[in-house]
């Protein structure tokens, strides 16, 4: 993240790619970042520390798989489910 010109180093974070009205939302929390290079399409970068949801986190990851998989990869991952 650019911060007065300066890019931050974030050593424990998750990049994902989330919809766009998700993304607005995330942004405004201030453990999310828009990380250089694959910020302007979309991504996003989640911080990672102590008190980290990792439901959300699971949450963030399997949306953003089913964003940037192909059909059939996210077929095969539905499939493996379990039923609830």
């Amino acid at each position: 993240m650019k911060v007065d010109g300066v890019y931050r180093q974030h050593e424990h974070s998750v990049l994902v790619l989330v919809d766009p009205d998700e993304r607005a939302a995330l942004l405004d929390e201030d453990r999310c970042f828009v990380p250089a290079y694959l910020g302007p399409y979309g991504w996003i970068g989640v911080g990672l520390t102590g008190d980290t949801d990792w439901d959300e986190v699971d949450e963030l990851l399997d949306a953003s798989y089913r964003r940037t998989a192909g059909p059939r990869r996210v077929a095969r991952l539905d499939s493996r489910r379990s039923p609830a």
